[in-house]
């Protein structure tokens, strides 16, 4: 879990996390726009460490997410960004392209401003 500021952290999703992703992406996305709970569970099922959540520390609750694939390259169609396209058929681990396919945030975290936070290494 990487921590991002002291009341948010980031960590990999899990299947248990898709019914706030869900609820994320339908308060996010219109319909024609929004991805069905199908794809959201193929992306986790069949592209390992690409999907993400933002957790808040107190509650524990899904506040955002990301998801993306690899792929082995740059697509030259648009249809390979079809909405509901095939993350089986698509995601290539040792590719060369990442894709970031959905991301959003709930509502309420949408206009607060956060802090600037500086990382040492």
């Amino acid at each position: 879990m990487v921590d991002m500021l002291p009341q948010y952290a980031i960590r990999e999703a899990t299947p248990a996390d898709i019914t706030a992703v869900m609820r994320i992406e339908l308060q996010s996305f219109a319909d024609g726009i929004a991805e069905s709970e199908a794809v959201f569970t193929e992306r986790l099922r069949y592209a390992e460490h690409c999907n993400y959540v933002l957790v808040r520390q107190t509650d524990k609750a899904v506040c955002g997410y990301l998801t993306a694939e690899i792929w082995k390259a740059d697509p030259q169609t648009p249809e390979a960004f079809a909405l509901g396209h095939s993350v089986y058929e698509r995601h290539c681990a040792a590719g060369t392209a990442l894709y970031i396919s959905s991301f959003a945030l709930a509502p309420e975290l949408r206009s607060q401003k956060l802090k600037r936070v500086q990382y040492s290494s």
